[in-house]
């Protein structure tokens, strides 16, 4: 059984594709990313399929960027020790996924 999550918040679906919040919003309602739904916040926050989301990450940075960028994030987040090194290997997948 998979434990990976499928679905995403805007600000995680940001940082696969390397854009910001708001870009992740323009892309919902232009059609390029449909929203799986929205969170009950204040403000309607949206919720996305990271199959989608990978889609658009590929489109706009290539398959390889994606790649590395997620790479580099799992490994973040699987890190038990250093918190400093924690921290640089999320900087590292930001300044990946910008590539």
């Amino acid at each position: 059984m998979p434990t990976e999550r499928t679905k995403l918040s805007t600000q995680q679906a940001a940082e696969i594709i390397g854009v910001s919040v708001s870009t992740v919003q323009r892309l919902a309602k232009s059609g390029e990313l449909p929203p799986a739904g929205r969170l009950p916040a204040a403000r309607g926050v949206f919720e996305f399929n990271r199959e989608d989301v990978e889609r658009v990450a590929v489109k706009r940075r290539g398959p390889l960027g994606l790649i590395r960028a997620m790479a580099l994030e799992d490994a973040a987040d699987e890190w038990d020790g250093d918190p400093d090194v924690a921290s640089w290997l999320r900087d590292r997948a930001k300044a990946e996924a910008t590539r």
